[in-house]
């Protein structure tokens, strides 16, 4: 498993089954600042490495497939820059699944009010409203599945529940996409 633009999540804390091996990914000063309060273990290492240039992927082991996650990462790319990512990664790889967090037009239009993003200089990139507008950037990708975090949100507070009414379209989603 890959965990490209890692920044400081450690999921592999969170989903390690005694088995898989996972490579955090991430440009060369986010890996410096990662390296001093994580190390490499045995089964998850950390690569310096962009989601725009494939020259990180040559060192991962080949395998049969592979399952990429990129979260918090392709809400901030152009529609440019995600094409370029997803040809990247069916280039690389040869068989795969991406997992990818989505945005909508509106948040892409409105980065300037989002709480991760107002204090910064980020801005949200290209915002879709449907996962299925990736599959014409890359065709080697199919959708196969697709979810607003809203359907999981909505279970746990009233606000949840107002949210996934009002905000339906608004809310980030889980992409999985297959190559």
């Amino acid at each position: 498993m890959i965990n490209l633009g890692c920044g400081f999540d450690d999921k592999f804390e969170q989903v390690d089954n005694g088995k898989i091996t996972w490579f955090d990914v991430d440009l060369p000063d986010q890996i410096a600042v990662r390296r001093k309060v994580y190390e490499d273990r045995s089964r998850c290492v950390m690569l310096d490495g962009s989601a725009l240039d494939g020259a990180w992927t040559h060192m991962i082991p080949k395998s049969k497939m592979y399952i990429v996650v990129m979260e918090g990462v392709l809400e901030y790319f152009s529609k440019e820059q995600v094409r370029t990512c997803l040809n990247m990664l069916c280039d690389s790889f040869e068989h795969g699944y991406l997992l990818a967090e989505l945005h909508s037009p509106f948040l892409e239009k409105n980065s300037k009010h989002h709480d991760a993003v107002k204090h910064t200089n980020a801005a949200f990139g290209w915002g879709t409203k449907s996962g299925e507008e990736y599959l014409p950037l890359e065709p080697r990708l199919t959708l196969v599945s697709e979810q607003s975090y809203n359907d999981e949100m909505k279970k746990y507070s009233v606000r949840g529940k107002l949210f996934a009414i009002i905000g339906k379209k608004l809310n980030n989603r889980l992409a999985v996409f297959k190559w």
